[in-house]
């Protein structure tokens, strides 16, 4: 797989999350589309302000959320659908 610096940047982060899928399912999606896309794990114990920087300020356009970090992500965002404000958590970001 060929990563260039164009490639739209997207993940899952979480912690643990070497045992998802995930990444092989998007990218072999990508490849298939001819998508210059990549899908990556972002294993993360603790979010903080350096990780909603890091987000804004990079190539990323979406992340899958998963444990422990949904309560985080649906904070961090600047908007939230209705389900996910009845749970006052989310799942995904779209950045």
């Amino acid at each position: 797989m060929e990563i260039r610096g164009s490639a739209r940047l997207y993940g899952i982060l979480g912690h643990p999350v070497k045992h998802s899928l995930s990444p092989r399912l998007h990218n072999q999606g990508f490849a298939a589309l001819k998508s210059d896309s990549i899908y990556i794990p972002f294993d993360v114990d603790r979010t903080g302000p350096f990780l909603k920087r890091f987000l804004y300020s990079s190539n990323i356009h979406g992340l899958s959320v998963t444990i422990p970090h949904k309560l985080w992500a649906y904070r961090a965002s600047d908007s939230s659908d209705r389900l996910s404000q009845i749970c006052g958590a989310s799942n995904t970001l779209l950045i």
